[in-house]
């Protein structure tokens, strides 16, 4: 599934011979797209500028479509603070933007990396061979990780025992699964007697006994994050 979001950026422009006069000739827009990788909903055009939120490490990418006009363009990264929390890449080129790079007609991509959690804020610019701007402005904010919350449901089932009873940590979810997180450990602690962490998020348990008792469980995430405990009780009683 892909969303697509169409910033048109229109230039006027006087008449010429030159038949690569203009970036924009023909169709007298460039047009930015954001494929969708992992996100939804954070992908957002605010008021012309272009929104988005990167796991640290993570890469998301931009399609940026020129049409008519030279292969003489030039794509400028400009950032407002110092200490870049994000890189970018043309075209998947193996060295950040650093200075003005060529940026032709049709479709071009642009890599953005998350490289240290914080806000940052510039612009991309691009400029055609007759020295005139585009200019779109960024913020990305950069994170570690959203942690997970564990979800759990207590189901007496009494098949092998009037005390047997089913622990389920299935609804679990992990904060940043829509960034590629995903839950890796289960934690269970029963009774204040019996404990395990398992790779299987839902056991069957036989309780000693009729009476109440207390259930806490945790789940881990794929950044190695550990949610809160979440507490149920549950009373049994001999048939």
């Amino acid at each position: 599934m892909k969303k697509i979001l169409l910033l048109c950026l229109s230039i006027a422009g006087q008449a010429a011979c030159d038949r690569e006069y203009d970036l924009f000739k023909g169709v007298d827009k460039v047009s930015l797209s954001f494929e969708e990788s992992e996100i939804l909903e954070s992908l957002k055009l605010t008021n012309g500028v272009l929104k988005d939120s990167i796991k640290l490490g993570q890469v998301r990418t931009y399609s940026i479509d020129i049409g008519g006009g030279s292969d003489k363009n030039t794509l400028q990264v400009d950032r407002l603070n110092p200490s870049p929390t994000v890189d970018f890449y043309l075209n998947d080129g193996e060295s950040p933007i650093a200075a003005p790079v060529n940026i032709a007609l049709g479709r071009n991509v642009v890599g953005v990396k998350g490289v240290a959690a914080g806000s940052g804020k510039g612009s991309m610019t691009i400029t055609d061979v007759y020295n005139r701007n585009i200019l779109i402005p960024y913020e990305f904010t950069v994170f570690f990780n959203l942690p997970p919350v564990c979800r759990l449901s207590l189901t007496p089932i009494k098949e092998l025992s009037p005390y047997e009873v089913l622990i389920d940590l299935s609804a679990s979810t992990d904060g940043d699964e829509k960034f590629g997180g995903y839950i890796t450990q289960y934690e269970y602690r029963i009774g204040g007697y019996y404990r395990l962490n398992s790779g299987a998020p839902l056991i069957y348990h036989i309780f000693p006994t009729s009476g109440a008792y207390e259930i806490l469980c945790r789940v881990r995430d794929s950044d190695g994050v550990w949610s809160d405990f979440t507490a149920e009780t549950i009373t049994l009683q001999a048939e």
